[in-house]
């Protein structure tokens, strides 16, 4: 059974990184490069959970659990920012000056290797405790959630490197900023409508979720299409 389980988890990020791989039709990136972010991203899952478990109990001493500012300050701060934030970290260390960092797809397609191996860690582990049940959900909910957080950095942290390479720092740093501050707030906000519990919430969920798959989807295929040497 947990044969299954395991590759039911593992099955949906590896699905979603092969067909990023596959539009990434003008200079495929080195293998051995994608497997080093993906196999870091699912390393950085476990600090991440260890940061969040401890601001979290931190949090909980002078917030009531199950209230709005708790909310808040646990899904945009302490998770969102967690998780993004080691992303986003592994991201610029492993690739901001690799040679082969020179269209800017290549950006999304790092990022999303990145935010994909964080999410098949986590996704084995959360599997590993719910069962199938979890996994269906986490393969149509979350798993394509982490990627379309990762095209977002991707998509800014390209723009970061044209300008970089443009000679202009300003620029960079901006959309570097972006590249980190953009995810953080897609991810709280999708976080926060599951954890206030409030059913109107849940109906903003659905539609943000519906709403995030469109926009991400003509993003990076606009993206794929126009990509250029920088």
């Amino acid at each position: 059974m947990f044969n299954i389980l395991f590759w039911v988890a593992v099955i949906p990020p590896l699905f979603l990184m092969w067909k990023v791989y596959q539009m990434d039709s003008v200079e495929k990136e080195p293998v051995g490069l994608l497997v080093k972010l993906f196999v870091l991203g699912a390393i950085i899952c476990l600090p991440a959970g260890l940061i969040e478990n401890f601001l979290e109990g931190g949090l909980k001493q002078v917030l009531d659990a199950s209230s709005i500012p708790y909310a808040v300050i646990s899904n945009f701060i302490i998770v969102a920012g967690a998780e993004e934030g080691l992303k986003y970290l592994v991201l610029k260390k492993s690739t901001w000056n690799h040679k082969g960092f020179d269209y800017r797809f290549d950006a999304v397609v790092y990022a999303v290797a990145v935010t994909l191996g964080f999410a098949a860690l986590e996704n084995i582990l959360y599997v590993a405790d719910g069962g199938m049940s979890v996994a269906l959900s986490r393969a149509l909910l979350s798993i394509p959630g982490h990627c379309i957080f990762g095209i977002y950095m991707g998509c800014y942290y390209g723009m970061a490197k044209q300008y970089d390479l443009a000679g202009r720092p300003d620029g960079a740093r901006s959309y570097l900023r972006k590249a980190l501050l953009q995810p953080v707030l897609l991810h709280g906000f999708y976080d926060f409508c599951l954890s206030t519990g409030y059913d109107i919430f849940i109906i903003v969920f659905f539609i943000y979720v519906i709403i995030l798959d469109i926009r991400a989807y003509r993003a990076i295929k606009k993206m794929a299409k126009d990509d250029y040497k920088m």
